[in-house]
């Protein structure tokens, strides 16, 4: 083995054992959260639910990567009733996001990545639960401002709106690790429903498309499409035209996809997360 494959070799394992530690405390610091809010369905988020932040300390993770951790749970209550708006309950989100569950599932994507020597990303982590309902993602400081400043609203908008197509993020999580008494690193995690979910049984869609109304460099290539990656608008409109896929929505249910549509263009108009209505 030449240097450089030992070196590629070693950055993996770090990556391992780092991405081991990160995720593994999340979940063992999120289930003592969780545990702590009960399943209280009757009481409604107050102005300081939404500024709220509740902090568990963990040690005893694997010394040569962090010393300890603090896990932040950002807004908990606020969360906790979105995940009620959507019929989940507590103790089924936290038998959902099991430890022992996603250690297991954890450990086996990290060593089919070892074994496949992907490089990967220091730090990130974009895993599922074990039953495919939810997915736990890293996301930048700039998005984790923009979910704090549109919380009151995206709330409002999801309890007035329960049928809403948005993305539905189930918790918003701050970790900060520590090692010879300094802080190393910060990692913000979200926790999002899976949309090939439906809460029962995982979906296997034949096609997916990527779709954002626009034909402007809007195609993906055939080479890309025969690797099962999305297609966009421009490959949608083909297989309309050459009649390879028939659309039929029933009238009521149409006005009802149109006026929840509309509702969720508004919302994002309103809070500047996109430009147009």
């Amino acid at each position: 083995t030449s240097k450089k494959e030992k070196k590629k070799l070693r950055k993996r394992l770090k990556i391992y054992d780092e991405n081991y530690a990160i995720a593994m405390s999340f979940v063992k610091a999120l289930s003592k959260s969780l545990l702590l809010l009960g399943n209280d369905k009757h009481e409604l988020p107050t102005n300081e639910d939404f500024d709220l932040e509740n902090m568990i300390s963990l040690s005893n993770l694997n010394k040569d990567i962090y010393d300890y951790c603090e896990f932040i749970d950002v807004a908990p209550l606020v969360f906790q009733r979105i995940r009620f708006i959507d019929g989940i309950a507590n103790d089924e989100f936290i038998r959902d996001i099991g430890f022992n569950d996603f250690k297991a599932i954890f450990l086996k994507k990290m060593k089919a990545m070892k074994e496949e020597k992907s490089t990967g990303k220091s730090g990130s982590i974009f895993f599922q639960s074990s039953n495919g309902k939810y997915f736990i993602k890293t996301i930048r400081v700039s998005e984790v401002h923009i979910l704090k400043k549109t919380l009151r609203s995206y709330y409002s908008h999801l309890k007035n709106h329960p049928k809403s197509l948005l993305s539905r993020y189930y918790g918003l999580h701050k970790l900060r690790f520590y090692k010879n008494k300094k802080q190393k690193k910060n990692f913000y995690l979200v926790i999002m429903n899976n949309v090939f979910h439906n809460g029962t049984n995982p979906i296997a869609p034949e096609s997916i498309f990527d779709l954002k109304g626009s034909t402007y460099k809007r195609r993906t290539s055939k080479e890309k499409l025969d690797k099962n990656a999305a297609g966009k608008d421009l490959n949608f409109l083909d297989i309309i035209r050459d009649k390879k896929l028939n659309i039929e929505i029933r009238k009521a249910k149409l006005d009802k996809l149109l006026e929840t549509i509309k509702a969720d263009s508004i919302f994002l108009s309103e809070n500047n997360i996109i430009d147009y209505r």
